[in-house]
């Protein structure tokens, strides 16, 4: 029969103790609070509601395998996120520290995904208040990746990344209760918010340890093509390429991130609108290469096919983002399959993604299999 998929996004109030946890769970710090493998107990389960967590993936038995590789080494994700995390904490208290190490640690980013060709299956297991930090270093990645795609030689990898990690760092002289209001921002609060890239270009600068143009890039990252961004309301090349980059992969990370006061939006929803604003709301050729970075459907999503059948997402070649491999489940009478059967979408004709299926869609659909 089938072997287990360590792909299955729950919410953390839908854990159940019992469950066995498929991928490591790690707190703000990069400390580990729960290994892959682990079976849930009440006492682990409280442990993560403790921390914030608010998603665990975990196995599931119905699913053939599906393991999303990350396109960085999970060591260097969990180094930069607490290092991003202890430089806005000292930030807000007026302190800048641990400058060098950032770009320490941008600098093996640049070299991992320079090396790397696999496409991007965010797993996204951020913390509500730990948003800005997983954040920053997630557009980081995404930058780095989208500079990789359009020709930039190492030095500007750098400068690049070291402008995408710290974009948001002006965000420290924003009081916490306008960040993080879950209900509409007042006009008076939403030009507080405005303030930031500003409030983050002086911070940059003011270190004297980081390329001029790095801090352009915290302050330009709202700035859009079009000239409806903020600060200073610049239009198409009057906007720095590098910070035109750092826009995009700031709006997909925002679109697809829960936050308090929105539910996160589908990778290929976020994709789909992405795509269709090139050279309106951003540069047209980053957005080209930014989205060849992207798998419209990460590995593990469940999704219905053209054919009427129900497959889970096993891969998505580079270059194919629509097409994954996938391997089909359940057939198109709604039958549960004995053994899985792949599906190469990329070398197939008349064959595609319909869309994608909910956790409690898939499950109405095995109760309706049999199972």
């Amino acid at each position: 029969m089938w072997s287990v998929v360590p792909l299955k996004k729950l919410p953390i109030k839908s854990i159940r103790p019992g469950m066995k946890v498929s991928q490591p769970v790690y707190d703000s710090f990069g400390n580990v609070l729960l290994e892959s493998g682990i079976t849930l107990t009440r006492h682990y389960i409280g442990r993560l509601l403790k921390h914030g967590i608010r998603s665990v993936y975990v196995e599931d038995s119905f699913l053939p395998d599906a393991a999303p590789g990350d396109v960085i080494s999970d060591q260097t994700r969990q180094k930069a996120i607490s290092q991003v995390k202890n430089l806005f904490m000292e930030a807000s208290e007026g302190v800048i520290i641990g400058i060098d190490e950032i770009q320490e640690t941008v600098g093996s980013m640049v070299n991992q995904l320079s090396s790397n060709e696999s496409i991007v299956n965010m797993l996204d297991q951020r913390s509500l208040d730990d948003y800005t930090f997983y954040h920053s270093v997630n557009v980081c990645v995404l930058s780095i990746m989208t500079g990789i795609t359009m020709g930039y030689d190492e030095k500007d990898l750098h400068i690049l990344g070291t402008g995408a990690i710290l974009h948001d760092l002006g965000k420290t002289k924003i009081p916490k209760e306008i960040l993080n209001k879950s209900g509409r921002l007042t006009d008076e609060e939403f030009a507080i918010i405005k303030m930031h890239p500003a409030y983050g270009y002086e911070l940059i600068k003011q270190t004297g340890e980081i390329d001029e143009i790095a801090a352009l890039i915290s302050y330009e990252h709202h700035e859009r093509y079009n000239g409806s961004g903020y600060p200073e309301g610049k239009r198409n090349s009057a906007i720095h390429r590098f910070s035109r980059i750092v826009s995009i992969a700031d709006t997909y990370d925002a679109i697809t991130a829960e936050r308090i006061y929105k539910k996160a939006s589908q990778p290929h929803e976020a994709y789909e609108m992405l795509a269709g604003s090139g050279n309106y709301l951003f540069d047209y050729l980053a957005v080209r290469s930014f989205l060849e970075n992207i798998a419209a459907y990460p590995a593990g999503s469940l999704v219905r096919l053209t054919s009427g059948e129900t497959a889970v997402v096993m891969e998505t070649p580079k270059g194919f983002t629509f097409l994954p491999r996938v391997n089909v489940i359940i057939d198109s009478a709604g039958r549960l399959l004995k053994e899985p059967r792949e599906l190469r979408l990329y070398e197939m004709e008349n064959a595609a993604v319909q869309s994608v299926l909910t956790e409690e869609e898939f499950e109405n659909l095995l109760k309706r299999a049999g199972n």
